[in-house]
């Protein structure tokens, strides 16, 4: 069965091959310090829980596209930086739909986006949105927020 470590994992290996990400991060937005000397871009990971509808499982994240502008004030930039990152953000549904789409091909065993018996994982694209973002705390962070669900199989009986 999927588990958050394995999702935290392969969010980890997406962030370390993708060329325009240096970083990856997860725990709590509250809790994102931004007066450290941190790297970015960066790919910041919020678990936001689960729900359960028979054998599925419906794990929920916000995930975070963020990078600094040169210079804080500067609209444009800021707008460029929110479309690079959600084209990064693009990237990672484009990595799990082709990933869903073999799992589906190896197993032909899937309902509603998911694999059966919970091998794998699958987007349910009926969830995934990108809203841009401009953070302004000890500085100016901007990027886009990905808020995806990730399905998995549940077995009831244990």
């Amino acid at each position: 069965m999927l588990t958050l470590k394995t999702i935290d994992r392969r969010l980890q290996e997406f962030a370390t091959a993708h060329a325009q990400l240096r970083v990856y991060s997860r725990g709590k937005m509250a809790d994102f310090n931004q007066g450290k000397a941190d790297e970015y871009p960066r790919l910041h990971m919020v678990y936001e829980g689960a729900s359960y509808d028979g054998a599925t499982k419906a794990m929920s994240f916000a995930l975070f596209f963020l990078s600094l502008p040169t210079n804080d004030q500067d609209a444009e930039k800021q707008n460029d930086i929110v479309s690079d990152m959600e084209r990064v953000a693009e990237d990672l549904l484009s990595d799990l739909y082709l990933h869903q789409n073999q799992a589906q091909e190896d197993t032909q065993q899937t309902r509603a986006g998911m694999v059966a018996g919970g091998t794998d994982f699958g987007i349910a694209y009926q969830n995934a949105s990108i809203t841009p973002v401009v953070e302004e705390r000890n500085n100016v962070l901007c990027g886009v927020r990905l808020d995806v669900q990730v399905l998995v199989g549940f077995r009831k009986e244990r």
